[in-house]
């Protein structure tokens, strides 16, 4: 499922990935990743525990900050492996500044 949202360029935004068991209860998955690409096709992976993000802010519950800082689609990826696999993706569009 994607999720589709707008911000302006030059925008912070803060994306954030939830890991529940099938009883839908927050949990933490063996490994958690996100990659974020941005609108010129560049990516960059961020591995919890290795990397300064993602964040984990709570049991199942991690986050990264994104400086928006190009005008197009950005698209992040979300992996949980191990314990409570799961994949999400998310299409961002950040549209020109309009001073």
């Amino acid at each position: 499922m994607a999720i589709y949202n707008t911000s302006h360029k030059g925008a912070n935004r803060r994306f954030t990935y939830t890991v529940e068991d099938a009883a839908g209860t927050d949990m933490d998955p063996t490994t958690v990743a996100v990659t974020v690409q941005t609108p010129e096709l560049v990516e960059t992976t961020y591995t919890y525990g290795s990397d300064s993000y993602p964040v984990k802010s709570a049991t199942g519950i991690y986050y990264i900050d994104v400086s928006l800082t190009s005008s197009g689609w950005w698209m992040l990826r979300w992996l949980a492996t191990g314990t409570g696999q799961t994949a999400w993706e998310t299409a961002h569009y950040v549209s020109p500044s309009e001073f």
